[in-house]
């Protein structure tokens, strides 16, 4: 998601990376002025091209801000699943001490203040997008002061994002996760049930049929308040007569995640293989903004 955004960021640039100057009040300015040479030492890319459009147009704020707001939907829901998995019940992670504060009431308490104020902050930037959207909706050409309330939300969503982003990494630098806590959870609960669903079909039963009968053995556990992997093997053969005893390798963790094996999925080597495809476009990301500073 964050690689996406950034690449919004930079074709936002490359599209409004343009030079007004010269446009005047409406008409363009009656100096002879190169403004191909102005805008080229001012460091845009090139001059407007029509100098109307130029004095009344924000569609380079609309758009920047457009993208800070969907960036901020993301910097939420990060932040709301770290705030989730930091609950006593879930457990997962253990929030930074440095960017947590304690309760008022409750001495155990560790309030996520940080990815509380990041989740929050979205809705300032989302009321940002909608100040500019409205104040141009129905402007005619070409410059209209309604247009100087359109300055405040560029610039307060840009110091929200810049704020929010640097939270947000030192966030994650500090943060904990508590693996054996997340390893339980994983293995437990029958969250190995495709895995088991996908062994009969291995076997030439029809999905169909596997998932009515790793279901039937779900229910079986539930009753005796065990895990699909506990149940014995003759209890598991009176639901079908395919399951033997490789039947049990098949639900271990490693197991479960290997099944997930392509493009883009989530067993361990997909993930080792997406973790460095991000890394190499982060550190290209990084030497073309160095060559361009």
């Amino acid at each position: 998601m964050f690689l996406r955004d950034a690449a919004r960021l930079e074709d936002c640039r490359a599209r409004v990376n343009v030079c007004p100057l010269g446009s005047g009040a409406v008409a363009g300015t009656p100096l002879p002025l190169d403004r191909v040479a102005m805008a080229r030492e001012l460091g845009f890319s090139a001059p407007t091209a029509n100098s109307i459009d130029a004095t009344s147009d924000r569609d380079f704020a609309i758009e920047f801000v457009q993208s800070l707001a969907l960036m901020f939907v993301h910097l939420s829901r990060w932040a709301e699943e770290l705030i989730l998995f930091s609950t006593p019940e879930f457990g997962f992670t253990r929030l930074p001490e440095a960017f947590s504060t304690g309760s008022s009431a409750m001495p155990q308490k560790k309030n996520p203040d940080a990815l509380e104020l990041i989740r929050g902050k979205s809705a300032q930037l989302f009321g940002n997008l909608t100040t500019l959207l409205v104040a141009v909706k129905s402007l005619p050409l070409a410059y209209n002061k309604d247009l100087q309330e359109t300055q405040r939300p560029i610039f307060e969503a840009a110091d929200a994002s810049i704020h929010g982003l640097r939270t947000a990494c030192g966030i994650v630098r500090q943060l904990e996760f508590d693996y054996p806590r997340m390893h339980a959870a994983a293995t437990s609960g029958s969250m190995n049930a495709l895995a088991g669903a996908m062994y009969l079909v291995k076997k030439g039963v029809p999905f169909r049929l596997a998932h009515e009968q790793i279901g039937n053995a779900v229910r079986m556990c539930m009753e005796r308040g065990c895990e699909l992997q506990d149940l014995p093997l003759e209890q598991l053969r009176q639901i079908s007569d395919q399951f033997d005893e490789d039947f049990f390798s098949s639900l271990t963790l490693e197991a479960v995640l290997g099944i997930h094996n392509l493009a883009g999925g989530t067993s361990p080597a997909s993930v080792h293989e997406a973790l460095s495809v991000a890394r190499w476009k982060i550190a290209k990301r990084k030497k073309e903004q160095l060559a361009h500073a």
